[in-house]
């Protein structure tokens, strides 16, 4: 089945759909943003404490007064960060559900807007499952925009700032190394979407003849089609399930990969770390502080290189409904068109004819 939308069209239309809503993206922006900067500050704090204790020419007192400053600077910072924290989560369960129904809506109207052809050549379940896949692959776009890009393009930009000011080939060695893997991460996951295309359109054949031999079952039973049925089922359910096991492949393949180059990333840091150290370049906490962000970030990445195959997903999965969205009405009223007005309602059939086959 060929699709008429292309990706591009169905980013947008969830971009549309999450400006719709301006006060609660801007609401999310500052909740990421304060929860992400709270969790990135806290290992500093760590940092700085232990540089302050390690400080042997410092008088005690003045020791133990900065290690309880840092100490409650520590507390209240956590204590922001579980705030908001379930804040966060309040607003984009909120933001989530009005995005719903602003779809469900948008779908229900122009759904029914259509003539009466399109109803006799669609199937009433497989419209519905085209209607909840797009609503079920927007949020999932907006769980993963909301929770995992804006977070880590803060996480990145925070740790790249802290670093430079240890040492600036430090950034300069994050920043490389997040940018080799973010585009390999695109590269290889391209190696994937036309499984996931050919997969999602087999998904669709299979909801179809569902839908099909359930509304004819009486033909089927009468002209005993059951068999034939059967065997187009069979073989529907063949062809997705090879495409699903090769697209599998392709993304073990592809997660194989990128853990071998951020293995070798951790390994490369780490040796860099340690001659840094070794020519006094850094601290020793210092050096405990770079893996800690290494650690952090490299859990956020694997996250990305496994949000880009997702995206590519739930993009097939929504391109069925938004070719419908695009599909303009076959009948449409003219611009100076009046309202009805019906005073009795009155059905007539004269001189009516019916042949079955």
């Amino acid at each position: 089945m060929k699709q008429k939308i292309s990706s591009f069209e169905v980013m947008k239309y969830f971009f549309k759909k999450m400006f719709e809503l301006k006060w609660y993206f801007y609401l999310t922006i500052i909740w990421v943003t304060i929860v992400t900067l709270t969790s990135l500050t806290i290992p500093l704090y760590f940092k700085w404490i232990i540089d302050i204790i390690s400080t042997s020419w410092l008088d005690k007192e003045i020791i133990l007064s900065e290690v309880n400053r840092y100490f409650i600077y520590f507390v209240l910072t956590t204590f922001v960060a579980i705030l908001t924290w379930r804040w966060l989560d309040y607003t984009l369960q909120m933001w989530d559900n009005k995005i719903d129904c602003n779809i469900s809506m948008e779908c229900f109207k122009y759904i029914h807007k259509h003539s009466y052809d399109f109803f006799i050549n669609n199937f009433a379940w497989a419209i519905n499952k085209k209607v909840w896949r797009l609503i079920w692959a927007v949020q999932w776009l907006f769980e993963i925009f909301s929770r995992e890009i804006i977070r880590f393009l803060i996480s990145f930009i925070f740790i790249v700032v802290v670093l430079s000011k240890q040492n600036i080939y430090l950034w300069l060695w994050f920043f490389i190394y997040i940018l080799i893997f973010i585009v390999l991460s695109l590269v290889l996951n391209k190696f994937r979407v036309p499984y996931v295309e050919r997969a999602s359109s087999y998904n669709s054949g299979i909801s179809w003849a569902y839908a099909d031999t359930i509304v004819n079952n009486y033909n089927i039973s009468i002209f005993w089609n059951f068999q034939k049925e059967t065997k187009n089922m069979i073989e529907l359910l063949k062809n997705w399930t090879k495409l699903e096991r090769k697209s599998t492949f392709v993304y073990i393949l592809v997660f194989a990969i990128l853990s071998t180059i951020s293995f070798s990333g951790e390994v490369l840091l780490l040796y860099f770390s340690i001659k840094l150290w070794s020519l006094w370049a850094i601290s020793v906490w210092t050096f405990v502080l770079i893996l800690t962000y290494q650690i952090m970030l490299s859990n956020q990445i694997f996250a990305l290189s496994f949000m880009f195959w997702r995206i590519s997903s739930h993009i097939w999965n929504s391109l069925e409904m938004l070719d419908i969205l695009k599909t303009p009405h076959e009948i449409k009223d003219s611009e100076n068109a009046k309202n009805l007005e019906v005073s009795k309602w009155k059905i007539e059939f004269k001189n009516v004819l019916f042949n079955y086959n």
